[in-house]
Formats: C-alpha cells, structure tokens, sequence
C-alpha cells in the first residue's frame, strides 16, 4: 500500500522546511518548498514577488502551482507556505493531494526563532522591527489558526528538535 503525500502548514518559523527535509529523507521521497518551487518556476524571489506585484499576486501563483503540484502521479512531502492554507480553495486541493500536519507553534515560540536576520528575510515583516514582531505574529496567528487547524493532525513543536517532530507525523502517518 503507498501512503499518500504528505502537506506540512503552519506559520512561518515553525518548522516546516526543516521537518520537511527529514521526512522526505527516512520516506524516500521529493521534499517540495511550495516558495522555493515557485522561484523555481517564477525565476523571481518570493520577496521580489511580494515587492514588485504584492501579495495578492503572490497567493494566486501559489494556488496556480499548488494546482500544478496536485497534477503529479508521484510520492512527495511538501511544506506549503503560512499564508496558503487561508487561500481561498486550497483545502480542496490539500485533501486530494494527501494528509495535512499542522505544526503548531505559539507566538513566544516563534518569537525565539525569528532573529533579526531572520525577519529581513520574510516578505510580510519587512515593514515589522524586530521590537514589533510579537504584535504582528500573535494577530497574523489568531487570524490563520482557523485554517490550520482544518489539519489532519497537529503536531506541537514547543521545545521539540526537528527529529522528534518528524519521527512523531511518522507515528501519526503510520498508524
């Protein structure tokens, strides 16, 4: 029996390139960064996506490609972005694509992992000081917790290593 794929969501800094990465290795699969596949396809950062055509454009592309990925015949884990799963649709597309893991991880936890540099990376903070950030991630994830938890599974993160977390949605997956 093959196991369907496998869609990681969550907020940003939660986790999911990381995890992502390791399951996609013990599983053997294509490990697929939703923003990475889209500068792939785009030849255009996510950042100068947001930048040049905002983030409206952004969340259509993301659902052009998400449609695209769903389109393929093979195995893979896939860690979508954390404004996807409020797209308009999406979750249609996640439930035939496979299983969704929601990796939950609180403001304050976010917070610790979202240094500076950190933050001159994310497109929908470059606006954030790093003082500010806590405001904007706690209204950022009371807005989005609605969509995240439509999720298969949640796995919480708090004080978790990338490794305990996979091998728990393997635990989850298998069962």
């Amino acid at each position: 029996m093959e196991f369907p794929n496998i869609i990681l969501i969550g907020y940003m800094g939660a986790g999911k390139s990381t995890v992502g990465t390791l399951l996609a290795q013990s599983l053997e699969r294509e490990f697929i960064d939703l923003d990475k596949y889209i500068e792939q396809k785009e030849g255009i950062s996510v950042w100068n996506i947001f930048e040049q055509k905002g983030e409206r454009y952004f969340r259509e592309l993301e659902l052009q490609y998400l449609k695209e990925i769903a389109r393929r015949k093979d195995v893979y884990v896939m860690a979508a972005g954390g404004g996807t799963p409020a797209i308009d649709g999406v979750w249609e597309l996640f439930r035939r694509m496979g299983t969704t893991f929601y990796l939950k991880a609180s403001a304050g936890v976010i917070m610790k992992r979202m240094q500076p540099k950190e933050i001159e990376k994310r497109p929908l903070l470059k606006e954030t000081t790093y003082d500010a950030l806590s405001v904007f991630v706690s209204g950022q994830l009371a807005n989005r917790v609605k969509y995240y938890k439509k999720a298969d599974h949640t796995i919480v993160t708090h004080d978790k290593t990338p490794y305990q977390i996979a091998a728990e949605i393997l635990y989850e997956y298998w069962k």
